[in-house]
């Protein structure tokens, strides 16, 4: 099947598609390897997404990004009626959950990169003037060679038309990389489809972020985790205590990391929160209780990315296990203790990751958004 772009370039779409879903179906596309196209189903072709797509490719992202974020880069047409896109080819097919959870089991160094991968991605975003909105593990993709990460199904963001200001929402997310701002407002009978503006935003982005790097750090904990402390049963003559869920406590604003509840403890399988170097604490401190009452409060991409950067250079390497890495600060390896506590490993290293992790791909790192200036 032929196609027209809005750029005025012919596509061919090659048979079979290569993956479908519940939108439409996706192409290779005939001596274009590098992209692919995705044909809508007819009910999903509606005025709404065209002109949301074109808002997207009036807010072009860096050449440089397009392999951190899968942008839009052309929208088609089939006879002059509206069809699909075209976006660039992801090749990394890993969601971030998995690299959390532990299916490839990265060391402390390796995480922190994709951390800093991550980073860069959502700093790109951010920096052509839009939001992410849905910033859900499973629209990050890794790849667990490189420590590559792409931001992906990025027509549901939040997108701001540049032209007329008009604003296409995001209408889908994740509890669990939502702030309390954000669920307040879609509380009482309102979703994200009707509650009043804002609803995502920059700020909003910065605390699924943080989420996100917390988990990589902290051998897959989510912030807002917590458990029932056992001894604290015991006392009460065995009455079942039960841990609130990560979405209750980010409403509540109880980052049990830092406060202590009465009957909870934090989960087994997660570190110290001293485990992590002060000024990374205290990016989190302002991530998850400073910001929960002033979202302006969360450090932006740069400053993760700095700090990111700041704590890979300061690594100790573990005299037991050379494939434990941990931070300075600190005179014992917290991984050593915690296997011991859980008594399995911990952090094992079965794949090998780049040395230096990449920010936008090897040949294009030049052209990454920047992260050296606050505020970006």
């Amino acid at each position: 099947m032929i196609y027209q772009g809005k750029s005025g370039k012919i596509y061919e779409a090659a048979e079979p598609p290569i993956g479908s879903g519940g939108e439409g179906r996706v192409y290779s596309i005939c001596g274009c390897p590098d992209k692919v196209l995705k044909v809508l189903y007819p009910d999903k072709r509606t005025a709404v997404r065209h002109r949301k797509l074109l808002a997207m490719l009036a807010s072009p992202l860096p050449a440089g990004a397009l392999s951190q974020v899968s942008w839009p880069v052309d929208v088609i047409y089939e006879n002059g009626s509206f069809t699909g896109y075209i976006m660039p080819l992801v090749k990394n097919r890993e969601s971030l959950s998995a690299v959390c959870s532990g299916h490839h089991a990265l060391n402390f160094r390796e995480k922190a990169g994709i951390a800093k991968n991550l980073c860069s991605a959502v700093n790109a975003v951010h920096q052509a003037g839009q939001v992410c909105g849905d910033l859900n593990p499973n629209n990050i993709t890794v790849d667990s060679m490189s420590g590559l990460v792409t931001l992906v199904d990025t027509d549901s963001y939040h997108i701001t038309d540049r032209k007329d200001r008009n604003l296409y929402r995001c209408t889908v997310g994740m509890p669990e990389y939502m702030p309390a701002e954000l669920q307040k407002k879609i509380s009482g009978g309102f979703t994200l489809e009707n509650a009043p503006l804002p609803t995502f935003t920059k700020e909003t982005d910065l605390f699924a972020l943080a989420v996100h790097i917390f988990s990589l750090l902290m051998n897959g904990c989510h912030p807002f985790a917590c458990a029932a402390d056992p001894a604290s049963v015991n006392k009460t003559g065995g009455v079942s205590l039960v841990a609130p869920q990560p979405v209750e406590n980010i409403r509540n604003g109880f980052f049990p990391f830092r406060s202590k509840g009465t009957g909870l403890t934090l989960p087994k399988y997660a570190p110290e929160f001293s485990v992590l170097p002060p000024d990374l604490r205290s990016l989190f401190i302002r991530a998850f209780e400073e910001g929960n009452t002033d979202p302006s409060r969360r450090p932006d991409a740069a400053e993760w990315f700095r700090a990111l950067t700041d704590l890979q250079s300061g690594l100790k390497i573990c005299r037991s296990d050379p494939e434990h890495f941990y931070p300075a600060h600190l005179t014992d390896c917290p991984w050593c203790a915690l296997r011991g506590k859980l008594q399995r490993p911990v952090l094992k290293q079965p794949v090998m990751l780049s040395q230096t992790p990449v920010i936008s791909g090897n040949k294009a790192a030049a052209a990454a958004p920047p992260l050296s200036t606050p505020g970006t």
